[in-house]
């Protein structure tokens, strides 16, 4: 029996679980001032995806914007050219560098139905660009799905021009129009006899258009985290960084006008989808009917009318292994565990007050006190006790490492060392 399982069923059947989800398409940008603006102008935001960015020569040879095909792994935008057949999909790449894109591209797990980013790994040569290509941008590649178009990197992203109006068009009153004349469409185009240095100085230096971010975790270069037209977000964590959490009322009009109740596991809140589940085998609900119970809280009886109180869990964990060693009926089996945790001790060397990782773990050797030892070994992998006592708990992978902070860094081996030298 498998103790962790990832979860990514779709529960299209169930409400038990579901989040109110704001989706960046024509309709509700189109209805985003109007939703905000029920509490004055004043709280009113200016929300648009900003179309006619595009590469220029102002920005190719800039800080701020990375061409897609640099040695230093980058993120680039693409779109989906259906208009464009196999003979009218070409480039001037070389067919390594033709071959990398379009495998990123096939491979990607980018759900967004208008626009696709992808991440180009570039440390090994047959993953990544011919270095003849390193200056190359706007390119088209053709895939099994199709033609793809380069992009720039901001590209329909989703952005909020309210300090923009504040601070800046208060003074030009062409800009001031030019702003709030999209309101009712929702997809800003910026101007094409303006630079695109116009848009990332604006952007980066002034502060004055606020990327809308489309993931919660925390922020890394690497990943693209600006939210992009046809991407979703749950409504509370949309509402909390455009600083709209604490007007009820708007929050009641987007929540109306703009949100769709959504299934929660509909929702990417990363970029791997499904979650990790994790549960004792035969688990079950505590019965509040029956005596066999300890108190979880240790109340200060030196302290005469104090309040203090403090979990006593070293005490719950010696009271309930007490309690099933010494009463039950499976005494052989309660030795042989014993025995085995003498070999496979977890737990006085890493946190030892952590109830219930300590009965979990134990429970292994009861469930497997007459089985293959192969199956312990197994369960103690998955382990949170064993993920503490030799440092892999929160050990991620290389890649990951260097995907969001650029260090490499290998994976501990702590405990596999510990496999090969005491536990086999």
């Amino acid at each position: 029996e498998n103790v962790c399982v990832k979860e990514d069923i779709s529960s299209a059947n169930s409400m038990v679980d579901v989040q109110l989800v704001v989706t960046f398409n024509d309709d509700t940008l189109a209805r985003f001032f109007n939703a905000t603006n029920v509490s004055g102008i004043d709280k009113a935001r200016y929300l648009y995806a900003v179309d006619g960015l595009r590469w220029d020569e102002t920005v190719i040879n800039g800080e701020n914007t990375v061409l897609p095909c640099v040695p230093e792994n980058p993120v680039s935008r693409w779109k989906p050219r259906p208009d464009l057949s196999t003979s009218e999909c070409t480039n001037t790449l070389t067919n390594r560098s033709s071959a990398a894109f379009a495998h990123a591209l096939e491979t990607s797990n980018d759900e967004n139905p208008y626009l696709r980013d992808i991440y180009l790994w570039n440390d090994l040569d047959e993953d990544g660009c011919d270095e003849e290509d390193f200056d190359e941008y706007g390119m088209l590649v053709m895939t099994k799905e199709g033609c793809w178009e380069n992009m720039y990197p901001d590209y329909m992203s989703i952005y909020d021009f309210t300090n923009y109006e504040d601070k800046h068009a208060a003074d030009h009153s062409s800009d001031l129009a030019f702003i709030t004349n999209w309101t009712a469409i929702g997809v800003i185009q910026f101007p094409s006899n303006h630079p695109m240095s116009y848009f990332e100085e604006e952007k980066l230096r002034y502060g004055n258009f606020k990327p809308v971010e489309r993931y919660s975790y925390a922020s890394t270069s690497r990943v693209n985290q600006g939210a992009r037209y046809g991407d979703s977000i749950i409504l509370d964590q949309f509402a909390d960084q455009i600083a709209l959490n604490n007007d009820a009322t708007i929050l009641k009009s987007l929540a109306e006008d703009i949100a769709v109740m959504t299934l929660s596991n509909k929702v990417v809140q990363n970029r791997g989808g499904g979650t990790l589940v994790c549960g004792s085998p035969n688990e079950v609900a505590p019965d509040p009917t029956l005596d066999d119970y300890f108190d979880v809280i240790h109340r200060d009886l030196a302290c005469i009318g104090c309040q203090n109180s403090y979990g006593a869990y070293d005490k719950q964990k010696a009271t309930v292994w007490a309690m099933n060693v010494l009463e039950g009926e499976d005494q052989l089996c309660q030795r042989m565990a014993w025995s085995l945790y003498e070999f496979l001790n977890v737990g006085a060397a890493s946190n030892p007050d952590n109830t219930e990782s300590n009965l979990y773990t134990y429970d292994i050797l009861t469930r497997h006190c007459f089985g293959s030892y192969f199956d312990i070994l197994k369960e103690m992998t998955f382990s949170p006790k064993m993920g503490e006592q030799f440092n892999f708990a929160e050990s991620t992978s290389t890649r990951l490492t260097w995907d969001t902070s650029g260090v490499m860094v290998f994976p501990d081996e702590n405990y596999a060392r510990e496999i090969m030298q005491l536990y086999t």
